[in-house]
């Protein structure tokens, strides 16, 4: 239910793949595809800082991405189980999900 995030994933993994890929070069592997003049607004943006700040940031967010899909599987989980009951596997699933929610978060320093 997060629109975007196939097309990140597909990002992410291309420029894993290829280090060296330059914006134009993505831009035009993805000039075909209806997600391409997004991809062009994205890429004149200025964005202040510099590499250090964009990672920080580009984590952060792949952090909170992470958080709100586990949240929304945990919710889709609840809401099976109260309307048609789950299965041995969900309801593994939910308990571990519910014991990460509850247990304290530690962080790298």
């Amino acid at each position: 239910r997060h629109p975007g995030i196939p097309l990140l994933i597909e990002l992410i993994e291309r420029c894993r793949d290829r280090p060296d890929i330059s914006t134009a070069s993505l831009l035009e592997y993805y000039a075909e595809r209806e997600e391409s003049a997004a991809l062009q607004k994205l890429a004149v943006q200025p964005f202040p800082g510099g590499e250090a700040e964009w990672r920080t940031e580009f984590v952060g967010a792949i952090e909170q991405l992470h958080v709100q899909i586990a949240q929304q599987r945990l919710d889709d989980l609840l809401q099976k189980k109260s309307q048609s009951g789950l299965d041995e596997s969900e309801s593994a699933e939910l308990r571990r999900r519910l014991a990460e929610k509850s247990a304290p978060k530690i962080r790298d320093a």
